[in-house]
């Protein structure tokens, strides 16, 4: 069984048996966020780190160091994802120049 996988059933359970919001809901969203960075799907990455931030926001105080640290890597992902979409942009562009497809 794959880590996805594994961190998904492990989401289903807890997510049948802990209330709403509970901190180790949060944790397996960030878990699975990485996950799915690690495997190159940043667009599911990014849904369940935003859901995971947006439980910490709730029951967190802002200062909290792990809504901090999750906050702070979003923030990092979005400014990845924009210089590789302007990367892939300008290798277009170029290749378009050089008459290569």
């Amino acid at each position: 069984m794959k880590g996805i996988d594994c961190h998904l059933m492990a989401l289903d359970i807890y997510e049948r048996i802990l209330p709403e919001g509970h901190p180790h809901l949060a944790f397996t969203y960030n878990l699975l966020a990485f996950a799915y960075e690690k495997k190159g799907d940043y667009d599911s990455s990014a849904d369940y780190r935003l859901t995971a931030i947006n439980i910490y926001e709730r029951i967190l105080p802002p200062s909290h160091p792990r809504l901090i640290a999750s906050r702070k890597l979003e923030i990092s992902m979005e400014n990845s994802e924009t210089a590789k979409k302007r990367s892939e942009y300008l290798q277009k562009t170029n290749n378009a120049r050089n008459g290569n497809s």
